[in-house]
């Protein structure tokens, strides 16, 4: 009996301290939260940097595969809340956006699209992110869809999330890759070396 109670005290020790040493996560909510001014200062030599938002479900889809990399891989991973107040600066400014990338181009007159001189459909291609639409005035405007963000941030000031989930990977205090969405994300995680 003495023999069992002595190898089940050492399961609970060895238990215990592969915990202390090699902690493990549940969910997301058990990674720490930085701000993102605190991107490019983390002790690690390599980390990722993870742009979230709890009302967004590709990030409630992304966040287990997080969770899988930091247990599994040992890969640092930071958090940052990009609904909460201080993070803010780290938005993409879409109204900057929308103000250079939309352009009136035309007006529809008499069931007629009519084109501004110098103007087409042909100049604004889909596959390069171009919408035409008509508005309720009859104008032909032409808008890019398209973020035109910063995917080389080399700081925290430079770093313009246009949509999340985003991830940001540091190696040695300096940039070395970025992802928006769950593919390029995936694939980013991907290149963790332990």
């Amino acid at each position: 009996m003495k023999k069992i109670l002595i190898g089940l005290v050492a399961v609970v020790v060895i238990a215990v301290t592969a915990n202390f040493l090699f902690p493990s996560v549940n969910s997301l909510a058990d990674l720490k939260r930085i701000d993102y001014r605190d991107s490019f200062s983390q002790k690690e030599s390599e980390y990722y940097v993870y742009f979230y938002q709890e009302s967004c479900p590709l990030c409630l889809q992304f966040s287990p595969e997080l969770v899988a990399a930091y247990n599994d891989n040992g890969a640092p991973i930071y958090v940052v809340d990009m609904a909460a107040d201080q993070n803010v600066g780290a938005w993409y400014d879409w109204d900057a956006h929308k103000k250079q990338y939309t352009k009136v181009i035309g007006k529809v007159e008499n069931g007629v699209q009519v084109f501004n001189e110098g103007e087409s459909s042909a100049k604004y291609p889909s596959n390069e992110g171009w919408v035409i639409s008509v508005k309720d005035n009859n104008e032909i405007v032409a808008y890019n869809d398209t973020p035109m963000n910063n995917r080389l941030p080399q700081s925290a000031e430079e770093i313009q999330v246009s949509g999340t989930p985003a991830l940001l990977k540091i190696k040695d205090g300096k940039f070395a890759g970025y992802a928006e969405g769950v593919a390029e994300a995936r694939q980013l995680l991907g290149t963790y070396k332990k």
